[in-house]
């Protein structure tokens, strides 16, 4: 079980709690994006790092981006992908078009 303070939390017990997949099935990243929206929608507070933007833009309520372990933008999902301020996320933006 995570500690309450993130910071306090090893690298290997949040390794452990948060496995990395470095190709996921497409069928199971569906599933567990289906599973993540019922549980906001249900009201649970979720810190979610995903790749996954048009989710992340449509069920998230707060967006942190970040380039190089560094927070660059950070508001409303739909509010930052529609106008991007950094060059970063122009940038990240213009990729993903």
């Amino acid at each position: 079980m995570l500690e309450n303070d993130p910071q306090k939390v090893s690298k290997k017990k949040h390794h452990r709690a948060l496995p990395k997949c470095e190709a996921p099935d497409p069928e199971l990243v569906s599933e567990v994006l289906r599973v993540v929206e019922q549980l906001a929608r249900e009201g649970m507070t979720l810190i979610l790092m995903t790749h996954e933007t048009r989710f992340a833009r449509d069920v998230g309520t707060k967006l942190v981006f970040t380039h190089h372990g560094k927070v660059h933008e950070e508001g409303v999902p739909k509010e930052v992908f529609a106008a991007p301020r950094t060059p970063e996320l122009q940038q990240f933006v213009g990729q993903i078009g």
